[in-house]
């Protein structure tokens, strides 16, 4: 059934941000097709300079506008999908489902997270094309570079893997933090989507105290043991215990906060 509500959670979101996702590539061709035309042709230099100039810097501001778009509709939509469509009217419907709450919520943070991932390739694929397709034979250069220098240290494979893990949990870890806020700001009777923003600082606040608690306990004496200990084993090894160490507590936050909102909508849900 989980894989059934992803489905259906797919096909609404394409919809809803298809467009963007072909516009953003479109218009960096179109910006890059009106540079070539006025910088490389005798004629538009000798003739249209003005023109090329005008067209030039509305293509360039139909650009960032259209990047703007897709990041700000990325957003909005992974709020929207999980608020309108678990804590407001669409919730009636949704919690009818011979479903638990925890299965709603994970098809919800599997499309955010596709979601996600999709719009940070499609801007970066944009930002290559404006760089310029020149730029490709360097880029491919650069891959094989970084390939060969693995071969040679197998090990740091290793790294590649958790550095993606990492990256992974992390954006997880932060649409489910939304999640949480929401969950928590649904339980007010007027002003919930105040009251979310106000979770999501609180939220935020307490991780990063919790931050500077650990950063400043590890510049005492205790902080004085860890950087021996570090200094006395290999490089390899003492990145290995930090990342693994970045892994863990992602992961801690990102349960947590499924937690969170698991419980919240199987015991305290408000909807409106």
């Amino acid at each position: 059934m989980t894989g059934k509500l992803i489905k259906f959670e797919f096909k609404s979101i394409i919809k809803q941000i298809g467009a963007i996702w072909a516009a953003v590539p479109v218009v960096a061709v179109f910006c890059c097709i009106i540079d070539y035309v006025f910088n490389n042709t005798d004629f538009a230099r000798n003739n249209m300079h003005s023109i090329g100039s005008i067209l030039q810097t509305i293509s360039g501001i139909l650009y960032v506008t259209v990047f703007v778009v897709l990041i700000a509709v990325t957003i909005l939509i992974i709020l929207q999908r999980f608020y309108k469509g678990l804590l407001k009217d669409e919730g009636y419907l949704m919690h009818t489902l011979p479903v638990k709450p925890w299965q709603l919520i994970t098809s919800k943070g599997v499309v955010a997270f596709v979601v996600t991932v999709v719009s940070g390739i499609v801007a970066f694929l944009s930002i290559m094309i404006l760089v310029g397709i020149g730029t490709l034979p360097e880029i491919f250069s650069a891959l094989a570079d970084a390939i060969r220098a693995l071969n040679q240290v197998p090990e740091y494979y290793l790294y590649v893997f958790e550095v993606i893990l990492l990256i992974v949990l992390s954006i997880f870890k932060s649409i489910y933090q939304l999640y949480a806020s929401m969950s928590i700001g649904q339980l007010s009777n007027t002003h919930k989507v105040l009251f979310s923003v106000l979770s999501y600082m609180g939220i935020s606040f307490v991780l990063t105290t919790l931050l500077v608690i650990i950063m400043t306990v590890l510049d005492s004496a205790v902080g004085y043991g860890i950087a021996e200990m570090f200094s006395n084993m290999e490089v390899f090894w003492g990145g290995q215990l930090i990342i693994i160490a970045a892994i863990v507590v992602t992961a801690v936050q990102l349960i947590a906060f499924h937690v969170i909102s698991e419980r919240l909508l199987s015991r305290k849900l408000n909807l409106e």
